[in-house]
């Protein structure tokens, strides 16, 4: 005889022992001694030979010549900690076996005393030998040395943060949006900090109440899941440079994120994060810095002190600037420094041209720099040509549908060979996310494993028995619960800077921003345009240098031509329009997948024949089809798979599966088609045959098998179910008849606690031990716990718990009454051992004291403390109820304005994205004089009618768009304005637009700082400098009024007539020229064809302006936030409860037609002077 014994750590501690017998001679009856060791009970026998346990613990049965294992399953009465070998004689070995099997979620102990073996050396079962094993011999004894229990110490919460910081337009707050993502496993609680208002926050998709402990000024939620997936709202209410880098009473492992700064914001530096660098600061290089410095000491050394001091500021100011000329800075000093070096001769004048064409090209690239300082630092929203802020992407103004199931394109199909059984496959593991989402419907967190190892079953359900709705009623809010919706969230985006941390970072870190406001980056961009001017001034007219007789001009025309470069600099580009658009594109898609016209019934099966014998099945399908396409086949291949498939007569050589499907698809085409399916049946007494497409008739012819799932007149259920008959039934189990066992019964009394809107207790009794022994015993309730379910007997406090020898388990509800402690301890009988559980709603805060609860084996799953008590132990849990924080329970996430001024009346519509966590009644105010014309509710018309202005919305809990359209009685003035708008509360993301007529000529435009910029006007006194400069020319007799009339009148024309007025000036300067030059006679008469040419072509281009100007339309150099001409948007941030009113101011386009007359007749008049002085000059 040889002795096994498994050792299992739990309560109750349980020892497995396995008895290996070899038996010869004669059958006879053997009794052994102390089979079941001291202070142990028997759960179980197990035995091929009638066997019975004695009640002193001897083992008798009939042996017979063979090779036998008996099995005994024993447990020990309370707690151990040591299990001494024992030695008992004959027939019993010297020595023997023992494996430990650890459960770290109950407790961790350290094996001491015995030294372990290789289990792979030994005859233990091939299911033991992945456990330590110990050989024991005579005075052994094996100690547990407990080092913990449970989950006393945590480990610490490990998650991740990703941040967005939305920096308001004025720079007074800040608005955060948080991502959570990650496992809990110490806290459950979520706290901000202050000064961060926590505004909203949703955990899987919904919105959860904010609340505070009582004596904590925090604000946050209660935590239930173990897998974090939390969003949440915030805002810091004052303009603090110095903010939370977290904010959470939490420290995250890791963290990253994004701060959006609005239009003419800057971040010089932020200080307390490891990389930012997008940074003014992080912009520079060593080498922009080295640059910077050598360029700045060679000003030094050539031209003085004070020249070093301004080329380093303006190199400091320019060079992290994007399109800065700095290389070509160092090109034009090295050509001064060679000039001081080289004697006169060749080489110098060579070295002298390459000086002066290194600086023509210094000047050239420094004009559209110096273009796009101004351009930016006066109108910042002119920063980015095609913006996402105030412009929302499809994908954020409109509201995610659920997807459609996905077609299954070829590509993504695998081919499952037919030769392939359904045994060969085996069953794919569980996604993670399967696993959470169904973690109490699954075997449990520990206490299946120690039932699996008791009886060796697991029981179902074991996490949390409770039913859904009990699940539900934890996820209720109690009545007049005020769920806070948040400030909303800004949806604009324009400068980024991106944040990251390489390690963890504590809750008690800062940041630092240093950011530069509009003002300062204006200041900042005149700064650098009136030092790089001068710089160039120091440069062009230096002290101690000589222009080339062929290169020295006058002063004012190197300042009128520089101004005109920086004019055609700061000139608008003409948008362009990429084709095909992403409209067009989604459209051409859609039209390439769309289902056909008889999705999703294009195919279906009329009947169906099942042929079962004992151990083959074939199924005969009559599928009708209306198109080409792929249908389910009956069975999968965790089940049944056909080997053989037949259409219409013909083999199908292969199959295609989804990789996450377990069935199998077929292709058919348009038709009727014969399809058999045959294959060979598993090993096993009942089968399960899945049909994803279910026949409308089924007949069946079975042999041996009874089947399920089908109804009398043919109809059958999602899944059919064949059952072998009594007579064919598998052989060769062995049979435990003979096995005589009257052991006492043993059970498992799980008790749930669920602390929800009501509280509720839910009991299950589970027999551990074998059926066949009635359960007879009195459990005691809690105090106030009082019993719901019928047929359950109550006496004096107790329950009576009366299972028959059949049953295995039986189960009860009750009520408790809500108390702010509650105390639970376990009884001191040895018949049962307790499980507790505490399953608690969010809108309760629970503190444990006592045994510490179970470590959960899977974190993510979800927040069910679990306690697996010894006898007289106890546990308290004190309740109280978190109190609720003021915050919105309406928000406007965005608010869209379309006007559409006429002649006499305006066309208004107001569009609304609300939500509502209450519903109830929500006021916007129209304007005075609004004849509201209709109120539809996502997309429902609604019979709501103003009263007193006042417009009463009925909103519904969730989300909703409302659209409001109504006409003011007045027109399109000189002077236009929105009306005055009172939504009632704060709002976020509003947009004003305004269409105007193409008869209208738009002058000035005023509003939220994001909107529409008319640069006509800015022109205009661009092109004071270059009149200022060709006035003082003196080449042409033209004043400065005259430049500025001829300018100013080309600046309305479109993009490419704005160059006649370069053509212009060029001619009436060579004119100039032409009067003061003598040259050669061939060269004379090759200026005077040169001459001729240019003047016909400023001619035809005078003549296109004038053309342009008198039938065109003026072209006021609307731009800005995606503003045209007729279509003006603004858009801001947050607004109080009253919208912004933007204005603008046009005239009657007729107007323009007069000053365009006008200015006509003044150029045509003014032409015959300059064309008599022309004459002269040629």
């Amino acid at each position: 005889m040889r002795v096994n014994r498994k050792l299992t750590d739990g309560i109750p501690f349980v020892v497995t022992t396995h008895l290996n017998l070899n038996i010869s001679g004669q059958s006879r009856e053997i009794v052994l001694e102390k089979v079941v060791p001291e202070n142990f009970v028997a759960m179980n026998l197990k035995s091929p030979l009638p066997a019975r346990l004695e009640p002193d613990g001897k083992l008798r049965f009939q042996a017979r010549p063979g090779i036998w294992r008996i099995e005994i399953e024993t447990r020990h009465l309370g707690p151990l900690d040591s299990l001494p070998f024992v030695e008992k004689g004959e027939p019993w070995p010297a020595e023997e076996i023992w494996v430990f099997e650890a459960q770290a979620q109950l407790r961790l102990v350290w094996v001491e005393g015995v030294a372990s073996i290789d289990p792979q050396q030994t005859t233990l079962p091939d299911e033991w030998k992945n456990l330590p094993a110990y050989r024991m011999t005579k005075s052994d004894i094996l100690t547990l040395k407990e080092k913990r229990r449970g989950d006393s110490n945590p480990a610490p919460d490990q998650l991740q943060l990703y941040r967005e910081w939305w920096l308001d337009f004025n720079g007074g707050a800040y608005t955060l949006h948080d991502q959570i993502r990650g496992t809990f496993h110490r806290s459950w609680r979520l706290e901000m900090n202050p000064p961060v208002a926590l505004g909203r926050i949703s955990i899987d998709g919904k919105d959860q109440f904010i609340t505070s402990l009582p004596g904590n000024k925090k604000w946050g939620v209660e935590i239930r899941q173990g897998r974090a997936d939390l969003d949440a709202d915030s805002r810091i209410p004052t303009g603090l440079r110095k903010v939370p880098a977290i904010g959470w009473d939490e420290d995250f492992q890791r963290v990253s994120g994004v701060l959006h700064l609005p239009p003419g914001w800057r971040a010089l530096a932020i200080l307390g994060v490891d990389e930012a660098p997008q940074t003014w600061i992080h912009q520079w290089t060593l080498w922009d810095f080295f640059l910077a410095l050598i360029t700045a000491l060679a000003f030094f050394k050539l031209f003085g002190r004070g020249w070093g001091i301004l080329a380093l500021l303006t190199f400091a100011l320019t060079f992290p600037e994007k399109n800065n000329p700095q290389w070509l800075w160092l090109a034009v000093i090295a050509g001064i420094a060679l000039l001081t070096l080289v004697p006169q001769g060749k080489f110098r004048t060579l070295i002298r041209v390459y000086q002066w064409a290194m600086l023509l090209i210094l000047i050239v690239f420094s004009i559209p720099f110096v273009a796009e300082q101004l351009r930016i630092g006066l109108f910042p929203v002119l920063e980015n040509p095609a913006p996402s802020g105030g412009r929302l992407n499809d994908a954020e103004a409109q509201p995610v549908a659920p997807p459609e199931a996905p077609k299954i394109p070829p590509s993504a199909q695998q081919e499952i060979h037919l030769e392939k059984t359904a045994e060969e496959y085996e069953r794919p593991a569980t996604p993670m996310r399967e696993m959470n989402r169904n973690a109490r419907d699954n075997d449990g967190i520990f206490s299946g494993d120690i039932h699996q190892n008791i009886s060796g079953k697991k029981l179902s359900k074991s996490e949390s028995f409770a039913d859904s709705s009990l699940t539900l009623k934890l996820g209720q809010q109690r009545p007049g619960t005020k769920v806070q919706t948040g400030p909303g969230l800004p949806r604009w985006s324009w400068n980024r800077v991106n944040l990251t941390w390489n390690g963890p970072v504590e809750k008690s870190q800062t940041l630092h921003f240093l950011l530069l406001s509009p003002f300062v980056n204006l200041c900042l961009a005149l700064l650098r345009v009136v030092f790089l001017i001068v710089l160039l001034l120091g440069l062009l007219f230096p002290s101690s240098a000589r222009w080339p007789r062929f290169l020295k001009p006058r002063a004012g025309a190197l300042l009128m031509a520089l101004c005109l470069a920086v004019t055609a600099g700061f000139w608008p580009q003409a948008a362009k329009a990429d084709f095909p658009s992403d409209e067009l594109l989604g459209q051409l898609r859609e039209r390439l997948l769309e289902n056909p016209p008889c999705y999703p019934d294009c195919a279906s099966i009329s009947r169906a024949f099942l042929t079962v014998n004992q151990n083959t099945l074939q199924l005969r399908l009559e599928v009708n089809s209306q198109s080409t396409g792929a249908i389910p086949l009956p069975g999968n291949l965790k089940e049944w798979a056909p080997s053989q498939v037949l259409v219409d007569g013909k083999a199908v050589p292969a199959l295609s599966r989804p990789p996450s499907d377990a069935n199998l698809w077929l292709t058919v085409a348009p038709g009727v088609h014969q399809i058999l399916l045959a294959g060979k049946l598993p090993d096993r007494d009942s089968l399960r045959i899945s049909l994803p497409m279910k026949p409308h008739r089924l007949d069946a012819q079975l042999s041996g098998w009874t089947l399920e799932g089908v109804q009398e007149d043919g109809t059958v259920e999602d899944n059919l179910q064949l059952i072998r008959a009594a007579d064919n039934l598998r052989q060769g189990t062995p049979s435990a008849a003979g096995a005589q066992v009257s052991l006492p019964a043993f059970v498992y009394v799980e008790r749930e606690l669920v602390l929800g809107l009501t509280w509720e207790i839910v009991t299950r009794v589970t027999r551990v031990t074998p059926v066949g022994t009635p359960v007879v015993l009195e459990f005691p309730l809690l105090p106030g716990e009082s019993v719901i379910t019928p047929d359950i007997r109550v006496s004096e406090g107790k329950v009576t718990v009366n299972m028959s020898p059949a049953a295995s388990e039986m189960e009860w509800r009750s009520v408790l009454t809500e108390k702010p402690k509650i105390d639970l301890k376990s009884g001191n009988a040895s018949a049962w051992m307790e499980v507790w559980r505490v399953n608690v709603a969010p809108i309760w805060h629970v503190e444990f004291s006592g045994i510490p609860f179970l470590y959960p084996a899977n974190p993510e799953s979800g927040w069910l403390p679990e306690w697996r008590p010894w006898p007289g132990e106890t546990l308290a849990i004190e309740v109280s109820r978190p109190e609720g924080v003021p915050g919105q329970t309406v928000t406007i996430d965005e608010s869209i304005v379309e006007v559409i001024p006429g002649l006499r009346f305006t066309e208004i519509k107001l569009n609304l994205a609300l939500r509502s966590s209450l519903g109830g009644q929500h006021v916007v105010t129209l304007p005075p004089g609004a004849d509201l014309q209709s109120v539809s509710i996502d997309g429902r018309m609604q019979a709501i009618r103003p009263e007193a202005q006042k417009l009463t919305l009925p909103l519904t809990p969730g989300s909703q768009n409302v659209e409001i359209r109504w006409q003011q009685s007045f027109g399109l003035g000189w002077f236009f304005r929105a009306p005055e708008i009172d939504l009632g509360a704060p709002s976020v993301n509003s947009r004003i637009h305004f269409e105007l007529p193409s008869s209208r000529w738009i002058l000035l435009t005023g509003g939220p700082r994001m909107g529409p910029v008319v640069l006509f006007w800015s022109f205009a006194i661009v092109i004071l400098l270059p009149a200022l400069g060709l006035s003082r020319t003196r080449l042409t007799p033209l004043g400065i009024v005259s430049w500025f009339l001829l300018g100013v009148g080309i600046l309305p024309f479109p993009q490419r007539l704005p160059l006649a007025f370069v053509l212009v000036v060029s001619w009436l300067l060579l004119l100039g020229w032409r009067c003061r030059k003598d040259l050669p006679p061939w060269l004379f008469d090759l200026r005077q064809i040169f001459l001729a040419g240019f003047t016909l072509l400023a001619l035809l281009a005078l003549g296109a302006g004038i053309y342009q100007g008198l039938i065109g339309v003026p072209d006021m150099k609307i731009s800005g936030n995606g503003s045209t001409a007729g279509f003006l948007t603004w858009f801001q941030d947050h607004s109080p409860g009253i919208l912004p009113r933007p204005w603008v101011l046009s005239v009657p386009l007729y107007v323009y037609r007069i000053a365009m007359l006008l200015w006509a007749l003044w150029l045509a008049w003014a032409l015959l002077r300059w064309l008599r002085w022309g004459w002269k000059c040629f």
